[in-house]
């Protein structure tokens, strides 16, 4: 068991937890995240592990600026540390748990270098406050089956249509 804890707390979203990995290649690239973690992810597309190698010309705090959405100035101040980084690292986003609400043990072999916040648009509007907006005010849907009845009505309805119009023509021109 680790000598740390990590709490995510419930209903965290856009946060990014960078890890230092203090193992083989081989270790790295067969990690087991519920192991390494102390939990299972309900999402383990949100976990990634990787050579840092694999950034060359970017570095981690580009990766992190360019390809995460964490602000510059976020960055800025660990840039020097994130660069320097060698081996594989992990990089757990939020949304691995979903919901939150956990609490990580990692192993000792991770070592958290960094929590960033992935930059979120500001919302100026107020919230909706319509009867139209609240959950579960719209009409209801059909399901499949239902849908498929009225279709079969439909046609039904459309071939008597056709077939009594075809009739009357039949007599008329007898």
């Amino acid at each position: 068991m680790s000598g740390y804890e990590i709490d995510i707390p419930a209903g965290e979203r856009g946060r990014i937890r960078v890890f230092s990995l203090s193992m083989s290649k081989d270790e790295a690239e067969h990690l087991e995240l519920g192991r390494a973690l102390g939990k299972y992810p309900d999402d383990p597309s949100r976990v990634e592990v990787f050579p840092v190698s694999n950034l060359d010309g970017l570095g981690l705090a580009g990766y992190l600026s360019e390809g995460c959405g964490v602000p510059k100035a976020q960055v800025s101040p660990d840039r020097a540390r994130l660069d320097a980084l060698d081996g594989h690292v992990l990089l757990l986003f939020s949304r691995a748990y979903d919901g939150g609400g956990v609490t990580l043990h990692p192993e000792p072999a991770l070592t958290l270098i960094g929590t960033y916040d992935e930059d979120r648009p500001k919302t100026s509007a107020p919230p909706i406050e319509t009867d139209s907006a609240k959950p579960f005010s719209g009409v209801p849907r059909k399901s499949p089956r239902e849908n498929r009845a009225a279709s079969r009505r439909a046609g039904a309805i459309f071939f008597g249509l056709v077939m009594l119009l075809l009739i009357i023509v039949v007599i008329l021109v007898l």
